[in-house]
């Protein structure tokens, strides 16, 4: 459970990092990831970014265990998830699709 939330928390991080470097609210992304349930709300966005973070390292675990490199397996998923994430499904919600993807 310990290195699920951390990773949760860590997730979070390239939004934060890229609303600090442009100026936008650091708590946007968070707000729109509520949109996923509903409304662009950040109670609604944390349980969703929590939900979202729960299911994926579920899969990570399971994928990842007993790997060779599994620091190196799992940037490299985490990439391919956030592609996924974001690129793919997050473009099709308002909310999540005016973030901007760099600064």
């Amino acid at each position: 459970m310990g290195v699920g939330l951390v990773a949760g928390v860590v997730s979070g991080a390239p939004s934060t990092a890229i609303a600090i470097v442009s100026g936008r609210p650091v708590l946007e992304a968070a707000r729109a990831a509520g949109a996923v349930l509903g409304r662009p709300t950040l109670p609604r966005g944390l349980l969703a970014h929590a939900a979202i973070s729960a299911g994926w390292g579920v899969v990570l675990t399971t994928v990842l265990a007993g790997r060779r490199y599994p620091i190196a397996m799992g940037a490299a998923t985490g990439a391919g998830i956030a592609a996924l994430d974001l690129g793919l499904i997050g473009r099709r919600i308002p909310a999540i699709c005016q973030l901007p993807l760099l600064p």
